[in-house]
């Protein structure tokens, strides 16, 4: 059985991998503060 990681908020272990983490992506073009702006904005 392999092990869960589990992940919400940025200050969480393994935050980094967060939705809500602060760290910008770039889609298409556009930059987005965070995925989960991109996610929201779709």
């Amino acid at each position: 059985m392999s092990a869960v990681i589990e992940f919400y908020l940025p200050a969480d272990p393994y935050g980094e991998l967060s939705n809500f983490a602060p760290f910008p992506i770039l889609l298409g073009g556009k930059r987005w503060p965070t995925s989960e702006h991109d996610f929201q904005a779709q």
